[in-house]
């Protein structure tokens, strides 16, 4: 598994726990210590939940970022069509060039 998937798995957890939480919190038996404690529970929980978000975000965009400098670093692809379509090719590489700004 990696970080990426490691990281999902667990901000469905305290998804979870959270959903749960609110439900538990709805319930008249619950003495208002047990309130105040599952209050501040849902606070840590959503702490967390709010890190681990954050740390997501930032590896995917690690990952748009090196897949860009990927792009600009100047890979060539070999072009075997027909010469005779030189019209369709410049408007391809157009539209593609257009499509990675």
């Amino acid at each position: 598994m990696t970080e990426l998937e490691i990281l999902e798995r667990k901000i469905g957890e305290f998804k979870a726990l959270l959903d749960d939480a609110w439900r538990s919190l709805s319930r008249s038996s619950l003495t208002t210590f047990e309130r105040r404690e599952l209050r501040n529970e849902m606070k840590r929980c959503g702490a967390e939940l709010q890190r681990c978000l954050e740390l997501v975000d930032a590896e995917r965009s690690r990952a748009r970022t090196r897949l860009s400098k990927d792009q600009r670093s100047g890979r060539k692809t070999v072009d075997f069509r027909l010469i005779g379509r030189q019209e369709a090719i410049l408007a391809e590489r157009t539209a593609a060039t257009e499509n990675a700004h």
